[in-house]
């Protein structure tokens, strides 16, 4: 992705966020590493690039999504709660 890495945004390739009334295989979705924040620079000029200045996306192709940790990881955890624990260990200490 040229336009990330010329402004320097850390990215990778991502899947849809699991849900238990689907599953969907990789099409093409990214994760960018940019905090949801309106005074961060970063996030101002990325949601200018994908965005119209009344909130419709600039591509049709494109969505641009705000996905707080918690909500796909408590997903994760009612699922497996033994990866919770496990995991837990490692993000306490």
């Amino acid at each position: 992705m040229p336009m990330l890495t010329e402004h320097q945004v850390d990215w990778q390739p991502c899947a849809y966020v699991a849900d238990e009334h689907s599953m969907a295989s990789y099409d093409g979705q990214l994760y960018l590493d940019v905090p949801y924040d309106d005074n961060d620079p970063l996030y101002v000029q990325m949601r200018n690039y994908w965005e119209n200045p009344d909130g419709t996306m600039r591509f049709d192709t494109v969505s641009f999504w705000y996905l707080p940790l918690e909500k796909p990881w408590r997903w994760l955890t009612s699922m497996n709660p033994a990866f919770g624990e496990m995991s837990g260990r490692f993000l306490t200490g």
